[in-house]
Formats: C-alpha cells, structure tokens, sequence
C-alpha cells in the first residue's frame, strides 16, 4: 500500500513543483496540483525516519504550496524542509528563449504564446537541482519525485521509494516508459512540428542518482540541451526528450532495468 511504502536507509528524498501562474498551465490546473501536493504530504511523513537517516526537502514554490496546502504546510513545520526556489531562480532561461513560443506538448496540448517555454524550463530543472542537492551528499542516494506523483498512478510513488536500494553506481535511475510506442499511437509528429519525431523513452517522473556520479551526467545533460537547440528545424522538446538524447549518446548514464508502473 502507498501508505506502507519506505526507502532505503541515508536516502535524501526531494519533492518538486514550481508553480505558474493560473490559466499558463494548460497541462494541469492548480486544482490538480493541490490534490497531488496534499496526498503526497499525506503520506511522505510514514517514509521519512531520521534515525536511518531518511530525509526530505521541498523544492520550488514552498510559500504558495504552503498557503493553498495545508498537509504540506504541517509537513514543513514538522518532518521536512522547504525551500523556495523562484521561477527567475531556475537555470535554463537561454534555453527558454531558445524553444519555438508555438511548441505544443508532446501529446499534443495547445499552449498560449510561450507558455509551453516556460513549463520546459521547470521540467528541465529537474535534474540540475537533485544533482545541486546530491553533490552535498556524495555518497547518499537522493531521489527525487513530481508533486503530482500520486495524481496519476499511486504505484509510482512506491516505485520511486523502491528505487535507491537498487541504485547501480554510476547511473541515473529514471523509470523507461512500458509502452514506447504509446506515442506514436497520437501522431509521429512531437509538439505540433513535422520535424520533431524523437520519442521518448524516459517517464521522468522520479529520478535518483548519487551525487559522486553527477558531473558526468550533467555534463551529458548540458550536451545534450545544446544538441537539441542547435535543432532549427524542431526547436521543440522537454525534459523527457534531453534524457532520452542522453540514453542514445551513452546508454552507460542510466539504469536501465526499471520500467515505469505505465
């Protein structure tokens, strides 16, 4: 049960939304978000133990989450950390303004005028902030999960527990989509552009890695964003798409044996 799940022993959870402003998200509406963030503070404190080390941190928008979520409000003042993290603070503002304003997502949602830029530039964040907080800690496995991991499958969120116990050195632990051609089911064609056709193999819903292995990884991650924005005639993509160009660069990055719950 979701409510039973644990992780492994000096495990560093990390909990992660940045918010936008009402009516920019097409994907998800704040409604979504606040559903997500309550269940996951519902039941993030059953995994966290300080005496085997297993802690928790909230990054990104903690003082909205705090004012609109009041089970993650009690989790800040108890259990776990937060700390705010502005969309102005995020990395990749270059990349933001290197992706076409027109982009739809992957599957298709039509944005407003830019907006899908702004969404990517949170999702891509992602990666540089659990590495940010795992170089702190070289030698622990920090995981890091969606706010709305419990919104879709509850299974993710005992995957994604699941996961630092099996962590392989070296690697990035990111769940495979099951279905790969679940998207070329929708259209070969990605975010409303003929010439973007790559489709992704990564669900990144959760991502664990050690913070030892993380100049390697980012260093493939920032090549990576470089090659996709070098793309003229795309210039659309999101995070999913950087990791999947990483797995087709050095298949060496990633853990390959964990597959998504979907």
């Amino acid at each position: 049960a979701v409510e039973d799940a644990r992780t492994a022993p000096d495990t560093q959870l990390l909990l992660y939304y940045v918010h936008m402003p009402a009516g920019t998200n097409k994907k998800h509406n704040d409604s979504h978000y606040i559903r997500g963030l309550d269940r996951v503070c519902r039941v993030l404190p059953n995994a966290l133990d300080p005496d085997r080390n297993v802690t928790a941190t909230f990054l990104g928008s903690a003082d909205w989450v705090r004012e609109h979520v009041p089970s993650c409000a009690a989790l800040f003042d108890g259990k776990a950390r937060a700390r705010e993290v502005p969309m102005e603070e995020l990395r990749y503002a270059e990349v933001e303004r290197a992706i076409s304003p027109s982009c739809r997502s992957k599957t298709g949602i039509i944005f407003d005028y830019g907006d899908f830029a702004s969404l990517v530039r949170i999702w891509l964040n992602k990666l540089s902030l659990l590495c940010e907080a795992a170089e702190a800690s070289p030698d622990t496995v920090t995981l890091l999960m969606d706010a709305n991991i419990l919104e879709f499958e509850p299974l993710d969120f005992v995957q994604a527990l699941s996961t630092p116990s099996r962590l392989a050195a070296g690697a990035l632990a990111v769940p495979r989509y099951r279905f790969l051609t679940q998207f070329n089911m929708w259209s070969k064609t990605k975010f409303g552009n003929p010439a973007c056709t790559t489709t992704p193999m990564f669900r990144a819903k959760h991502l664990a890695v050690r913070g030892r292995d993380c100049p390697r990884i980012m260093a493939a991650y920032h090549d990576a964003i470089q090659g996709l924005c070098a793309d003229t005639a795309c210039r659309c993509f999101d995070e999913e798409i950087v990791l999947t160009k990483m797995g087709a660069m050095d298949p060496s990055l990633f853990q390959w044996d964990i597959e998504s719950v979907i």
